[in-house]
């Protein structure tokens, strides 16, 4: 039912934009240009690909309900992945304006600029179709869905509350037993018995079933499955960085 994160496509894309697209480029790029392409879009590629290899480690140990350390710990990983995803994705529309001199001056700190300067804003688009862009404004056009899409339910930044990982799902007769265990486990340390008690929560953390999800939460939550989101988001992604790299920066 569930699949795996494709952890060695993943990986080797990102070895290919470091060796293409970051090798002897600082020459010819503005110094707006290079602060948001090495160091912003070069650092989150580094940090895209850590929480990719300790996501894909641990669930590829995971046996069983999480441990609420370990449901921790993905969690906090799923949600660096999406903001660096997310982020790196404005670091490449920020390079872009400052390489064509989309607005003149380009000033990071005007309220207007900023919200114009989104990688699928119809401001941002309009701007670099007038820049001898077009084609890439086209292809651009083609991921719009997907990209408003993830902005606006898998952007840690965008929301109060973050991606969860959750330690298991939970049936009915899971929230019964879990009832059961915790009036057992309060009752023995009522009475004395630590054993006792030791023993029903550690049965109690075995209940559930562990499932590669996640979840993200705005007026509504929305389930993923883990892996299979992070494998397709990446693609749209990987598509996006590769031909702005390659067609806005010639």
């Amino acid at each position: 039912m569930f699949g795996s994160i494709d952890r060695d496509k993943i990986l080797l894309d990102l070895d290919k934009l470091r060796l293409n697209y970051f090798v002897d480029t600082r020459p010819r790029l503005a110094e707006g240009a290079i602060k948001h392409l090495h160091r912003g879009l070069l650092v989150r590629i580094n940090m895209l690909e850590d929480s990719v290899v300790v996501l894909d480690d641990e669930l590829q140990r995971a046996n069983g309900p999480l441990n609420s350390y370990l449901a921790t710990r993905l969690t906090l990983l799923i949600n660096a992945y999406y903001l660096n995803l997310s982020g790196s994705l404005d670091n490449l529309a920020w390079a872009i304006a400052y390489h064509h001199c989309l607005w003149d001056p380009i000033d990071e700190n005007d309220r207007k600029q900023r919200r114009n300067v989104q990688l699928m804003g119809k401001e941002f688009l309009k701007a670099i179709a007038k820049s001898n862009l077009g084609e890439l404004e086209q292809f651009l056009c083609t991921l719009r869905d997907w990209y408003w899409d993830m902005r606006e339910f898998r952007d840690p930044a965008a929301h109060r509350i973050p991606i969860l990982v959750p330690c298991a799902l939970y049936s009915e007769s899971d929230v019964k037993e879990m009832e059961r265990l915790d009036s057992e486990s309060a009752n023995a340390i009522e009475k004395g018995d630590r054993a006792a008690a030791r023993e029903a929560f550690h049965k109690s953390t075995s209940v559930g079933q562990q499932m590669p999800i996640f979840i993200s939460e705005s007026t509504s939550q929305h389930f993923y499955d883990l892996a299979a989101r992070i494998n397709q988001d990446h693609l749209n992604w990987h598509s996006i960085v590769e031909a702005t790299l390659r067609e806005g920066f010639k």
